[in-house]
């Protein structure tokens, strides 16, 4: 990353891996009904399954 700072890339890289995984935990943190976690669940298992395979703009 010569020339160029990799705080920002970082930031955002970390922030994009945590996203589907912050949907579960604010709704039950917020109290959610069971069914409205049950669905933040499969959705967040959906956004793994896209998103672990990508490789990271860091390396």
């Amino acid at each position: 990353m010569e020339g160029r700072s990799a705080g920002p890339l970082h930031r955002a890289w970390t922030r994009y891996l945590t996203f589907g995984l912050e949907q579960v935990s604010f709704a039950l943190l917020n109290g959610e009904p069971d069914h409205v976690v049950a669905e933040r669940r499969v959705t967040a298992a959906g956004w793994l399954d896209r998103t672990t395979h990508l490789k990271s703009p860091l390396t």
